[in-house]
C-alpha cells in the first residue's frame, strides 16, 4: 500500500506504470490530474476520495479498479484522440476527439 497524506493535488502521470495494489489518499485531496495512475495494472483499491472534485482524463486507465466511491460532484475531463476507457462505475467508456467535461453527481 502507498500512503499519500496531506496532499491536495496529484500531478499528471505522477504514478504511471507503477505496480502498487492499494493507495490511501489524503482527505485533503481535491484534484487527480490526467493519467495519474495509468497502467497501474495491479491497482485495485483507492481510498480517501471524499473531497475530490476533479479527475483528469485516463486517470485510472488500465488499472484493476472496478469501483470508486465518489462523495461530491466530480468534474471528469476527457482530452484524447483515441479510445478513452475509464472505470465503468463512472460510465465513460467511449471514444472522444475533443475536450469534454462531465459533471457526475451521486
Amino acid at each position: 500500500m502507498i500512503l499519500l497524506p496531506n496532499i491536495e493535488e496529484i500531478g499528471a502521470q505522477a504514478f504511471i506504470n507503477n505496480s502498487f495494489i492499494e493507495v490511501a489518499l489524503s482527505d485533503k485531496l481535491t484534484i487527480i490530474r490526467n493519467e495519474t495512475f495509468k497502467n497501474c495494472s495491479k491497482l485495485n483499491n483507492v481510498t480517501g476520495l471524499k473531497k475530490v472534485e476533479e479527475i483528469g482524463a485516463q486517470a485510472f486507465m488500465n488499472s484493476s479498479i472496478k469501483e470508486i466511491s465518489l462523495y461530491n460532484k466530480i468534474r471528469v475531463k476527457a482530452v484524447v484522440e483515441m479510445q478513452f476507457v475509464f472505470p465503468t462505475v463512472l460510465g465513460l467508456d467511449s471514444t472522444y476527439r475533443r475536450e469534454d467535461e462531465y459533471e457526475l453527481s451521486y
